[in-house]
């Protein structure tokens, strides 16, 4: 195995750098890795130009553990709901998401989602059906 010493541009650094907080590699093992896939001794991965958001907005609720009892509370006024259900709902999301290893961009419309196809499920249950009707049986004997 050769050691070679290199020095790279700014700009190609900055790429390596964002590719690594992507990747989760330390920069020595990003550059390792890139010179493996090489075509011409030009690394693959450099020839494409990262996808850099302009104006990346930070989303508050990223995580399942950023939803607040204020965020609860407000959820549950909202739709009108006890908040012991949005707690509950809020429970089976982490479960879900530990289960299936699914992820949200944004975890407080997800549980929004949630409340409010409970709700809905609720509701169904306690609306008669309209095809059947009810019998009066006391008179049978």
């Amino acid at each position: 195995m050769f050691r070679i010493n290199i020095t790279l541009p700014k700009e190609v650094l900055d790429i390596i750098d964002f590719n690594c907080q992507q990747s989760g590699y330390n920069r020595s093992e990003y550059i390792r890795y890139l010179v493996r896939q090489t075509i011409d001794g030009i690394p693959t991965k450099m020839i494409s130009k990262p996808i850099i958001k302009e104006n990346k907005q930070v989303v508050k609720w990223a995580s399942v553990n950023d939803i607040t009892q204020e965020d609860i509370l407000e959820i549950s006024q909202k739709y009108k709901i006890p908040d012991h259900l949005v707690h509950l709902q809020l429970e089976s999301l982490k479960n879900y998401c530990e289960a299936t290893g699914r992820r949200y961009k944004n975890y407080k419309a997800a549980l929004r989602n949630w409340v409010l196809r409970e709700g809905q499920r609720i509701l169904d249950k306690r609306l008669p059906d309209p095809f059947r009707r009810a019998v009066d049986a006391s008179n049978v004997s």
